[in-house]
């Protein structure tokens, strides 16, 4: 049964232990119920399957040592950590249920008024600008122009009929694929704003062709060393200086899909 000594209620007493004052305050607003018996501190509160019951255990010499305030510091310390774990898990369920279960059709805990706590929105992960194109589908998806390319490693079409590229480089208006199989690297640009980086483009190698067929490109023997290839395509990727958005490829990715 609650036990009161010396007008030392479940509230009072654990303002003598000394929890945290925010959590204090927060306990106090909240809708729990906090009742002390000789051996346990009793925390009732609203969750949302009904309601939850945790409890701290108290001997009733510990509870008169504390009243007359001959508690002893550690074991003072002991308490004011056990107390404020708990009331510290009730306020996570808090923030979790939003207190808003029925309250129980009986006893005193019926009449305890509801929390509004408005649940906080899970925050939504940005997506990706250029996901990953499914490896396992390179040799079989269908191609898609390059300047409609959305994902990195899409495969796309070239000049000749059946030719098939990969996208390995993005940014706002311009798509840049790559083809290695053999000795051979081919690197091909397209894009809304291309031409806006002719100049650039143009610097590096690359052959500009009829501006109605809105690409331009470079064929490159590097032979079969694949960090070799990786590294001039890396070099032909930095030089442009083109501002892009995607992280730079793993030419192993593509190497010899076709050939």
């Amino acid at each position: 049964m609650p036990v009161s000594i010396k007008s030392m209620n479940g509230l009072a007493a654990i303002k003598k232990v000394g929890i945290p004052q925010e959590l204090y305050d927060w306990l106090i607003a909240s809708p729990i119920e906090v009742k002390l018996t000789a051996t346990e501190f009793r925390f009732m509160a609203p969750t949302g399957d009904g309601w939850t019951e945790k409890k701290v255990a108290v001997t009733l010499d510990l509870l008169q040592s504390l009243s007359a305030g001959t508690i002893t510091p550690a074991k003072k310390g002991a308490l004011s950590s056990a107390v404020t774990t708990v009331v510290s898990e009730l306020k996570a369920l808090a923030e979790i249920h939003g207190w808003v279960a029925q309250p129980p059709a009986e006893g005193a805990l019926g009449k305890l008024p509801p929390l509004n706590v408005e649940p906080k929105p899970l925050p939504v992960a940005k997506p990706e600008p250029w996901p990953m194109f499914d490896l396992a589908q390179l040799m079989t998806a269908p191609t898609v122009k390059l300047r409609d390319a959305t994902q990195m490693y899409q495969p796309v079409q070239g000049t000749s009929p059946g030719s098939r590229y990969f996208m390995v480089a993005a940014g706002k208006g311009i798509r840049i694929a790559a083809r290695y199989a053999g000795h051979n690297l081919s690197v091909r640009i397209e894009g809304s704003d291309w031409g806006k980086h002719a100049t650039a483009i143009a610097g590096c190698g690359f052959s500009t062709v009829d501006k109605k067929k809105d690409y331009a490109s470079i064929h490159l023997e590097v032979g079969t060393d694949l960090v070799m290839a990786s590294k001039t395509l890396g070099a032909l990727l930095l030089g442009l200086g083109i501002p892009l958005e995607t992280p730079l490829p793993q030419l192993q990715v593509i190497a010899k899909k076709e050939g």
